[in-house]
């Protein structure tokens, strides 16, 4: 299933962070795995991938990316 913010339904995020890929409350190098191996370049958003579309538009791409790098908080951030 997808997003559509268009119809007022939103992103479904375990921990309700945006990148949070593996739910454990923050975002670090693990969830930049999932991200890379499962979930860069979907279209529409794979199950488990959810986390990754920060801006709800049912893809993950290069503005997701950018969030994602923006909000690392855990063990490699930047």
């Amino acid at each position: 299933s997808c997003c559509h913010p268009l119809f007022g339904e939103t992103c479904r995020r375990a921990t309700g962070i945006s990148g949070d890929g593996n739910a454990n409350g923050r975002v670090e190098l693990r969830d930049f795995a999932i991200l890379q191996r499962r979930c860069f370049g979907t279209d529409p958003v794979m199950f488990g991938c959810e986390p990754f579309d920060a801006d709800c538009n049912c893809h993950v791409d290069h503005d997701d990316l950018a969030d994602f790098v923006s909000g690392m908080d855990g063990p490699g951030a930047p």
